[in-house]
């Protein structure tokens, strides 16, 4: 995030990338480096990479002035788009109905996400994303104070 938004100049946009190329990275070492289980893709890893990145929204809107632009797409665009994003991971890779925890080798418990429920995840994630980018916008002396 902090080499991708003053790239891009967009904090959503930087987040959106850095949680696409965290997921490539998933994508390559399913496929060229497994690690005892050939080809799974690790969404428990994608996820935290996105945590990882909306961390870095935090910090780029507490110290820079790339989160004060002003957004250029309506709000309902967006969540239009994170609801499509949601049903068509249903759609495509429905939950599956397993043992919620899983014992790893070490003998810890674990919980492997599927991807409908990384894809809500990330979801709730790009919501709080956009949540930090609207509260560090600037208020517009015109506009009329908002009830609190």
């Amino acid at each position: 995030i902090l080499l991708l938004a003053p790239a891009v100049g967009n904090l959503e946009i930087a987040w959106i990338g850095a949680s696409i190329l965290g997921a490539i990275d998933e994508g390559y070492q399913a496929r060229f480096l497994p690690r005892g289980a050939p080809d799974y893709f690790d969404w428990n890893d994608v996820v935290l990479n996105a945590i990882g990145a909306a961390v870095g929204v935090v910090i780029v809107v507490t110290f820079t002035r790339i989160a004060r632009r002003p957004l250029r797409h309506p709000a309902g665009l967006r969540w239009a788009i994170a609801v499509a994003a949601v049903v068509i991971a249903l759609v495509v890779a429905p939950p599956v109905w397993s043992p919620f925890f899983e014992t790893t080798p070490g003998g810890r418990l674990f919980h492997r996400l599927t991807a409908s429920e990384a894809t809500v995840v990330l979801t709730v994630i790009y919501a709080l994303v956009m949540t930090v980018r609207r509260i560090s916008q600037p208020r517009d002396p015109a506009s009329p104070a908002r009830p609190r």
